[in-house]
């Protein structure tokens, strides 16, 4: 867990000390709001600067993590509604006219410095409310699941100090804010974010009616409403700010992952490793997907990769400068019949010392077509994939290896959701997901707009956990039939998948095709430099 540096200092417009701690040594000021009646340490309580540790680690953003006073303001339903706007606004000032100085001495600002800043409920239409008040010191903001309706905490914004404390109200006066300094600002840096799970009812309500009313004032603004199990707490809001962060703040355009261009071993056909490598680096590919079992001469079953085979190749491969990205197991760790199942946990701990000696980035597999076991249910299925990774990871752990899952659409790990649920069930540093665009693709899922709203949950679930990524081309009959296409004639949402895949944090990733043709590899290559660059 990131440490903060812990600052108490007198304020005068509120007439007592004052707590914040300061994550970070360098970069972008960034003010950051509690949730209602929250406190400064909430932030560091509930991970949000791990979320962002990248960008806090590299220098990218500052964070400043303020105290609220809302049992006095917001939340004093026992005192009069004036005092309650009083105290509204005495905060604000102190916010905007004595913290924001103080954080830009802190950060070492240069004059001129803007300030950004970022909230989650009452904090999110604090952050809110600083920039659209005080465009010349916030540069804008990020508002997660924002309650910016203040009326049911101030009361009537015929109050004058109401209404100067209340956006959905004094973005429809004129002269209240300075909106031609406000529509100066860069498209879409103002990004407002809810859910529609549970308790966002309010802050969904709320968000999109702020959205509206910038935009009815000309102000640019970019709205985000995740799916319906995207709740009203710090572990959604993390995953929010982790992704916007990133955007914002342009941390990928300076350091995305580098991505290594590959295919599948077996794609080449069976041949002794030194053929199979050699054949892989000519076709122009740097690395590569192996299954003994598939591609190399003679294995018909683990128990035919011997140490000496092993070693063969890992000096086939290193001779032809190709990597080894994946070890590939293609085992069924989803049987629900206990024989089955051991026996395939069996074959990947027989080759995790396989794995290790090749120097592979991780070893992978599918978690079991659905279809191989009519009658079981994807629950049971799934049950039976976490009693095999929950053998299998130990040993992973103990020898330092990558195991990696695949998502696809009819297998037991099928959506994004469920990958989630794996990663968080099992809580295995060694645990890892191989993406396959593709795989996520169903029938009923292969619009764009569907596309984006699964890469969305990709990126930020478990984005940082991917180590591999499939690359093939397919699409559907009318009547919902699979089938394999070019990579020109896919149905698959690549571009949208890669702008997903540069916000990681990832040093490299290696991109590999499935289905490869060496025949066609340079014009494979050339399509996925189109996206993959």
């Amino acid at each position: 867990m990131i440490q903060g540096t812990y600052y108490k200092e007198w304020s005068r417009m509120l007439g007592r000390d004052m707590e914040f701690k300061v994550y970070g040594h360098a970069g972008t000021p960034v003010l950051a709001l509690p949730a209602r009646g929250g406190r400064f340490y909430d932030w560091e309580n509930n991970g949000m600067p791990d979320a962002i540790a990248p960008l806090l680690n590299e220098g990218k953003v500052q964070l400043f993590c303020a105290d609220s006073i809302d049992a006095e303001s917001l939340l004093a339903g026992d005192t009069a509604p004036r005092r309650r706007a009083e105290m509204q606004e005495k905060y604000f000032n102190y916010l905007t006219s004595e913290l924001a100085p103080r954080i830009l001495t802190l950060n070492g600002a240069k004059k001129d410095t803007l300030l950004w800043a970022v909230g989650v409920d009452t904090g999110a239409y604090q952050a809110v409310n600083c920039r659209l008040r005080r465009p010349e010191v916030f540069a804008d903001a990020i508002g997660l699941s924002g309650l910016y309706d203040v009326r049911r905490f101030l009361g009537n914004a015929a109050d004058d100090l109401v209404l100067r404390n209340a956006p959905l109200a004094y973005l429809a006066e004129d002269g209240l804010v300075d909106k031609k300094l406000l529509a100066k600002a860069e498209e879409n840096a103002l990004l407002l974010c809810a859910g529609q799970g549970s308790y966002e009812g309010d802050a969904l309500v709320d968000t999109q009616a702020m959205a509206d009313a910038l935009t009815d004032c000309g102000l640019p603004v970019h709205l985000e409403v995740w799916g319906s199990d995207v709740s009203h707490d710090w572990y959604w809001w993390g995953k929010e700010l982790n992704l916007f962060a990133a955007r914002v703040f342009g941390w990928w355009r300076c350091r995305m992952p580098e991505f290594i261009l590959g295919a599948r071993g077996h794609d080449f056909g069976r041949h002794d490793p030194e053929i199979l490598f050699s054949s892989i680096g000519q076709a122009g590919f740097a690395c590569t997907q192996l299954a003994f079992t598939k591609a190399v001469e003679g294995v018909k079953s683990y128990a035919d990769v011997t140490p000496a085979l092993v070693e063969r190749a890992r000096a086939a491969a290193a001779a032809s400068g190709v990597g080894i990205a994946v070890d590939g197991t293609y085992v069924e760790l989803s049987y629900a019949d206990e024989d089955k199942r051991r026996a395939e946990v069996a074959k990947v701990l027989s080759q995790i010392p396989v794995a290790k000696a090749l120097g592979a980035g991780c070893m992978g597999s599918e978690t079991t077509n659905m279809a191989k076991q009519p009658g079981v249910t994807r629950k049971e299925a799934q049950e039976a994939l976490l009693r095999s990774l929950g053998e299998i990871l130990p040993a992973c752990e103990e020898q330092g290896v990558l195991f990696a899952v695949e998502c696809v659409y009819y297998h037991a790990m099928n959506t994004p959701e469920a990958v989630r649920m794996v990663l968080d069930t099992m809580a295995s540093p060694n645990l890892r997901v191989i993406c396959d665009f593709a795989n996520y693709v169903g029938p009923e899922a292969a619009s764009v707009d569907a596309q984006r709203r699964i890469w969305d949950k990709v990126g930020s679930w478990y984005g940082d956990k991917i180590t591999a990524v499939h690359f093939k081309g397919q699409n559907f009959q009318p009547d919902g039939t699979l089938y394999s296409t070019s990579l020109e004639d896919s149905c698959v949402d690549y571009a949208g998948g890669f702008e997903m895949l540069r916000q990681m944090p990832q040093a490299s990733l290696p991109v590999l095709r499935e289905e490869a043709v060496p025949a066609r590899a340079a014009s494979d290559l050339a399509f996925m430099r189109r996206f993959a660059c």
